[in-house]
């Protein structure tokens, strides 16, 4: 399963269920739609999803709303796979005739979509005692508490989706990275690689577990072995290669993955280089053209990363003046990428030792991901103000949501802390 594919893998898992349980009791939740041939196109649509086809998906999901227009769950496969219509798509499901479970579960996954996943852990508890025995609800339980850092809580609902099912491969998948994830929250570093390389050694020759690889490479981080961390990653880019799935998608995503951990952790011209062949990979995809230019933003943005940590500060903000004009040129879709230009912005100016410039850019940023709230940490702390940088470090020690960006900010933090002291 690819890692991009897998980021927003919660949207698919809840519409799976959904569609499985339609009609099968007062404990189920039920889907609304008027046509069987939407349904059956439905159905074709989650099958491709769940082999982690999402390009083939797309037909079956359009034969869907050909039959029924108004079938509001086809639309939240819609926004499935068009990345830059998501929200507006959960809103044009929302309007659509639901059960009132449906506009709930809609609502909630309109939440974590937003990262909001307090709101979203309240709803879904709640569908999970109305619905007892749908394992969708399950599922999405255990995906928004996992999101929220509660993975203990993450794992009791994949075990109850398990019990309900009598046991889905996808089911096994997410309790096993909430298990790995719970030996990371207790800093069981070498536990946690021991736990995914053995899930690993079990899969096929030909199968490339592309978040059981990347949820492994980022335990190298957690303990500062930049090694250990790409030595994972090229072997994932050699399954990735091998096994047809660059065929499918280009193999930027990894090159950039690697790249940003290269570049914070002293690399600085191989992760420039690593971001320039990451997207040789795109223009020849199959990709769409607003996919291409969005890796295209992201690629200058980690190269004009790259360029600030060597020093190039005029070079590294004439991309940043790029990526804002890409943004700008897309209307009210290109707004979508404002948060991610602030923290550029941000991230260049602390860079260039532009300390209140830094803060006034990363405060617009998206400050739920710990990195980003890292670097505002840092900005704090450097321009003096050590309350506020005290505060910043404290809530990115306290984030338990396991990704490569709580990996490249969480020992920073732990160690600031150690220094200025938690009060």
């Amino acid at each position: 399963m690819r890692f991009h594919s897998h980021f927003t893998l919660g949207v698919l898992i809840f519409a799976m269920g959904l569609v499985a349980c339609d009609g099968f009791g007062p404990k189920k939740l039920k889907v609304t739609t008027h046509s069987q041939e939407a349904r059956e196109a439905f159905y074709q649509a989650l099958e491709q999803f769940d082999q982690d086809k999402p390009d083939e998906a797309k037909p079956f999901i359009e034969k869907a709303l050909a039959a029924d227009s108004n079938f509001a769950m086809a639309i939240v496969l819609q926004s499935r796979i068009e990345a830059t219509q998501r929200m507006p798509l959960l809103e044009k499901a929302l309007a659509k005739k639901n059960s009132e479970g449906e506009r709930k579960f809609i609502e909630a996954t309109r939440h974590y979509r937003k990262r909001e996943y307090d709101e979203a852990v309240k709803i879904f508890t709640a569908l999970s005692e109305e619905f007892s025995e749908d394992h969708t609800v399950a599922m999405a339980l255990g995906l928004a508490r996992r999101e929220n850092g509660d993975h203990e809580g993450a794992l009791a609902a994949f075990q109850a989706a398990n019990r309900i099912t009598g046991g889905k491969p996808w089911a096994d998948l997410m309790i096993t990275y909430a298990t790995g994830a719970n030996h990371i929250m207790k800093e069981e570093y070498q536990n946690a690689r021991d736990h995914y390389q053995g899930l690993i050694d079990q899969q096929h020759y030909n199968a490339t577990p592309s978040n059981l690889f990347m949820a492994l490479a980022w335990t190298h981080l957690y303990e500062n072995n930049l090694s250990g961390f790409v030595a994972v990653m090229n072997e994932l880019f050699a399954r990735y290669s091998r096994n047809g799935g660059a065929e499918s998608f280009p193999s930027v995503w990894i090159w950039n993955h690697t790249a940003r951990a290269r570049g914070e952790m002293g690399e600085y011209e191989e992760a420039y280089r690593n971001y320039e062949t990451g997207y040789q990979s795109v223009p020849p995809s199959k990709i769409d053209s607003t996919e291409k230019l969005v890796w295209l933003g992201r690629s200058v943005m980690g190269q004009a990363k790259a360029l600030a940590k060597m020093g190039k500060h005029k070079e590294a903000w004439q991309l940043a003046e790029r990526v804002k004009k890409m943004i700008d040129d897309g209307g009210e879709p290109g707004k979508l990428y404002l948060p991610s230009y602030h923290y550029e912005a941000g991230y260049l100016k602390l860079e260039a030792k532009q300390y209140d410039a830094a803060i006034e850019h990363l405060l617009q940023s998206s400050l739920g991901n710990p990195f980003n709230k890292m670097l505002l940490a840092r900005a704090y702390h450097r321009s003096g103000d050590l309350d506020e940088a005290r505060q910043a470090y404290k809530e990115v020690a306290e984030n338990r949501g396991n990704s490569l960006d709580r990996a490249l900010s969480y020992p920073e933090a732990k160690k600031m802390l150690a220094q200025l002291g938690t009060n």
